[in-house]
């Protein structure tokens, strides 16, 4: 559905769906960094901050993405439950806020 309604908005036949939810946000990364996952970036995972990903254009916005240290991964995921991820998650979206507040403010 999401990606007739893009099709349809965007005029745009070439929208898809990255089945992995973050195999392209790896190649966007690696490319700006010269850095890849596994090659000379270890114990690191590709996360989104404020989830959205069904927003295509939220989905590969890189102040929506962040490599994050393995063991902390866990705490930033939407499936995740209890005290300590909701407060982990707060501080981590509000610090992102912070940083990215022009890009942010552009989108909106």
């Amino acid at each position: 559905m999401y990606l007739d309604m893009y099709k349809c908005i965007l005029n745009n036949e070439n929208v898809k769906k990255d089945a992995t939810n973050n195999l392209e946000l790896q190649k966007i990364i690696s490319q700006l960094t010269g850095h890849k996952r596994n090659v000379n970036l270890f114990n690191y995972q590709v996360s989104h901050i404020f989830g959205k990903t069904k927003n295509v254009f939220l989905f590969e916005a890189l102040w929506n993405i962040a490599l994050v240290p393995k063991i902390i991964d866990p705490f930033t995921g939407h499936e995740t439950k209890g005290i300590w991820s909701v407060e982990y998650q707060k501080k981590f979206s509000a610090y992102a806020s912070e940083i990215y507040v022009e890009f942010i403010d552009e989108y909106n």
